[in-house]
C-alpha cells in the first residue's frame, strides 16, 4: 500500500519541464488532425515513410513506394530510407501496429536533422507497434539424454539454434549465442534463467555469476546453449510442451544510431542479445547531440536498456524496466533525464557492484539533470553518477526499494562554482542490509539538501575512502528529513589527507520507535548515540535536532509537512527556492522536500509547469 500510495503522489507531484535548449524544441508540425487507430491518414503528407506488415490500409512492398496505402513492410526499410544517401528528402517514419524484427544488428550513422525540422521514427497516432530483437522459435524436440536408452527427461525440450540465426552473423564471424529467452504469451512476459553464461556471454564471473553447468542439471524456468553442438534447451516454469507456447529468443546485439536532431517515440523495443557485444551492452543506443526519445517502452533487454553519449539530448517519459543489466546508461553535456519509469532491472542478477540497477551514468558527463524519475525494485544501485564532471543534478525523484544505494555519486568531480546537487528526493523501504540511502563516494562537492531519507541502513553516507587518486572534499548535508535508520543516520569520513570539511547542518533525524538514531564517524571508527553526542563530539549539526518530523502520513506515503512540524521555517538558505512541487519556498525555507503551506496539494499542472521553467540551475 505505502508503494501505491506514492506513487499516486509522485504522478500527481510531477510533470514534464524541459531544461536549456530542449526546452522550447518544436519537433513536427502535423498537416492533419490526429488519427484514430486503425484510420488511414497520412498524417505528414510528403515527408513520411511508412510502415505496415499488416496491410491496414494497402499491401505492403519493401520495393514499393512507403505511403500510407503502399507502405514498406520492414522497419529496417523504413529506417533505412531516412538515409539522405537515398535521396528521398522523407523525415519521418511512422510505424503501424504490429510485430517487427530486427534480427541482425542494425546501426546508422548518417541521419542529421535540424532544430527546426527534426527527423522522427515514431508509432502511427494511438498504435502500439513493437520492436523484437529475437526469433520466434518452433519446432522444439523432447531431449534423450546420453547413453542411449536412458530415461528421457521429459521436461527438457531442443531445437538446433543454427536454424534461427541469420546467416549475415555467419558470415560476419559475429557472437549469436542466445542470451535471453522469454515467453511471449503475455504481457508482461515470463523471463528465463540462463544456465552457465561463462560460456556465451562476454562478462567475467566476476561480473555475471554463471548459473547450474548445462542441460543435465537443469531445473523448471531454464534455458541453456550448448556451444559445441549448437542447441537450445529450456525446461519452461510449469513443465509444460514449448510448442504451445510463444518462445521468443534474443538474437539482435543492438540497434545503435549516431546522429542529430532526431526524435524517437512511442516504439515498443525488446528482447535482444546485446550480450554478444560486449558485457553490459545496451540494448538501445543513441550517440549525437539534440537528440529526444520519449515515451517509449525500452524493456526486456538481455543487458542494458537504453545507452548512448548524447549532448544536448532529452530522455523523458519512458519505460526503462526489467532490463537483464540496467535499465538505462545515457549520459552527455547537458542531457535531462526526466519523468521516467525504471523498474525492475537487473534480473540477470549482475554485480550490481560493478554495472547494474536502475541508472548509471559514466563518465565525464557535465550539467546533466535525472529528475521527476520514479526509481525502484531495482538488484544494485537506483540512481549512479560515476566519475563524472561539474554540474550535475539529481532532483526530484522518487527512488525505493533497491537494493544497494538508492542514490549513489561515484568518484564525481564537481566544483565551486558548480557542485554535484541532490535535492528534494524522496528515498524510502531500502529492503536490505547494505542498501543505503545517498552514497557520496570518494567525491568532492557535492551539496545534499532538502531530500527525505527513510528505512534505510544507513541513510547517509559521505566516505568512500581509501581509494588511490581520489579524494573526498567539501561535501555538505543541509535540510534533509532523515527517518528510521537501521544503523546509521550519517556516516562521514574522519578528516585526512584526502578527506576533509564534509559538514552536516540543518537536518531532523528521527526513529519513529522512539530511540535515537547513531551517527558515525568513519568506517564505524567512531559511533555516537543520539544527536547531543555527535553534537558535542564532532561539532557537526549544530542547527540540527531529533524529533518527530510531524508529516501528513508516512505510512501512507505523504510526506508533506503538517501545520504543527517542527521542520517549518527550520532551514537554512541553500540558494534554491523551489520544493519538490514547485512552489516557491518564501525566505524561511523548511527542512525537507515539501515546504509548508496550508492546505498543502500538490499544484495544477501549469503552476508546476511554469515554476519549473523559471528555474535556473544553482
Amino acid at each position: 500500500m505505502l508503494a501505491a500510495s506514492l506513487l499516486l503522489i509522485f504522478f500527481l507531484s510531477t510533470n514534464s519541464a524541459l531544461a536549456g535548449a530542449v526546452n522550447n524544441r518544436s519537433v513536427s508540425s502535423r498537416k492533419t488532425s490526429i488519427p484514430g487507430p486503425g484510420q488511414c491518414v497520412d498524417i505528414y503528407p510528403g515527408q513520411s515513410i511508412y510502415v505496415d506488415n499488416q496491410n491496414k490500409c494497402g499491401p505492403c512492398n519493401d520495393t514499393g513506394p512507403g505511403t500510407i496505402n503502399n507502405p514498406v513492410c520492414t522497419v529496417r526499410e523504413g529506417l533505412d530510407r531516412l538515409d539522405p544517401n537515398r535521396g528521398l528528402g522523407k523525415t519521418k517514419v511512422l510505424i503501424r501496429n504490429g510485430i517487427y524484427r530486427l534480427t541482425y544488428e542494425y546501426g546508422n550513422f548518417n541521419i542529421q536533422g535540424s532544430p527546426a525540422n527534426y527527423i522522427e521514427v515514431m508509432n502511427y497516432p494511438n498504435e502500439s507497434p513493437k520492436i523484437y530483437l529475437s526469433q520466434h522459435v518452433t519446432n522444439w524436440r523432447q531431449y534423450m539424454p546420453v547413453p542411449s536408452g536412458s530415461i528421457p527427461r521429459k521436461n527438457i525440450w531442443y531445437v538446433d539454434w543454427m536454424l534461427y540465426v541469420d546467416p549475415w552473423f555467419i558470415t560476419y564471424n559475429i557472437p549469436h549465442a542466445p542470451q535471453m529467452m522469454v515467453i511471449d504469451d503475455t504481457d508482461p512476459p515470463v523471463k528465463l534463467q540462463q544456465v552457465n553464461s561463462r560460456q556465451v556471454t562476454r562478462c567475467l564471473d566476476d561480473y555475471l555469476p554463471p548459473v547450474r553447468t548445462n542441460q543435465n542439471d537443469m531445473i523448471a524456468g531454464d534455458f541453456y546453449y550448448d556451444p559445441a553442438t549448437k542447441r537450445l534447451y529450456v525446461w519452461l516454469p510449469d513443465s509444460s510442451n514449448p510448442n504451445i507456447h510463444k518462445i521468443e529468443v534474443g538474437l539482435s546485439r543492438t540497434v545503435q544510431f549516431t546522429v542529430r536532431y532526431m526524435r524517437f517515440s512511442g516504439l515498443d523495443i525488446r528482447y535482444s542479445g546485446s550480450e554478444n557485444v560486449q558485457c553490459g551492452w545496451p540494448m538501445f543506443v543513441v550517440n549525437g547531440d539534440h537528440n529526444i526519445v520519449e515515451n517509449n517502452k525500452i524493456n526486456y533487454a538481455d543487458s542494458g536498456g537504453m545507452g548512448g553519449r548524447c549532448d544536448d539530448c532529452l530522455l523523458r517519459n519512458n519505460s526503462l524496466s526489467s532490463n537483464g543489466n540496467s535499465g538505462a546508461g545515457f549520459f552527455g553535456t547537458n542531457t535531462l533525464i526526466e519523468n521516467n519509469t525504471i523498474w525492475h532491472n537487473n534480473w540477470r542478477r549482475y554485480n550490481p557492484n560493478w554495472h547494474a540497477g536502475g541508472i548509471k551514468i559514466i563518465p565525464d558527463g557535465r550539467f546533466t539533470t535525472i529528475r521527476n524519475n520514479s526509481v525502484a525494485h531495482n538488484y544494485g544501485q537506483g540512481i549512479w553518477l560515476d566519475t563524472m564532471a561539474e554540474g550535475n543534478v539529481i532532483e526530484n525523484n522518487f527512488v525505493f526499494d533497491n537494493s544497494a544505494s538508492n542514490i549513489m555519486v561515484e568518484i564525481t568531480r564537481g566544483t565551486p562554482q558548480f557542485p554535484t546537487i541532490v535535492r528534494n528526493n524522496i528515498i524510502y523501504d531500502c529492503p536490505a542490509v547494505e542498501s543505503w540511502g545517498i552514497y557520496i563516494s570518494s567525491s568532492d562537492n557535492t551539496e545534499i539538501y532538502n531530500n527525505l531519507i527513510s528505512g534505510c541502513d544507513r541513510n547517509i553516507i559521505v566516505h568512500g575512502l581509501p581509494r588511490s587518486g581520489y579524494t573526498l572534499f567539501n561535501n555538505r548535508a543541509r535540510n534533509n528529513i532523515i527517518l528510521n535508520p537501521s544503523q546509521a543516520a550519517i556516516m562521514i569520513a574522519e578528516d585526512s589527507p584526502t578527506s576533509g570539511n564534509n559538514r552536516a547542518d540543518y537536518n531532523i533525524y528521527w526513529r519513529t520507535d522512539g530511540t535515537s538514531p547513531r551517527y558515525v564517524i568513519g568506517w564505524w571508527l567512531q559511533v555516537y548515540n543520539g544527536l547531543a553526542a555527535w553534537q558535542a563530539g564532532t561539532g557537526q549539526d549544530t542547527h540540527s535536532i531529533e524529533i518527530n518530523p510531524r508529516l501528513v502520513n508516512i505510512a501512507g506515503g505523504d510526506f508533506h509537512l503538517t501545520r504543527s512540524s517542527p521542520a517549518i521555517n527550520r532551514g537554512t538558505d541553500v540558494g534554491y527556492y523551489f520544493d519538490r512541487d514547485g512552489r516557491r519556498r518564501d525566505s524561511r525555507i523548511d527542512i525537507g522536500p515539501y515546504e509548508y503551506i496550508l492546505k498543502a496539494i500538490s499544484p495544477p499542472n501549469n503552476t508546476l509547469r511554469s515554476a519549473i521553467k523559471a528555474v535556473k540551475r544553482k
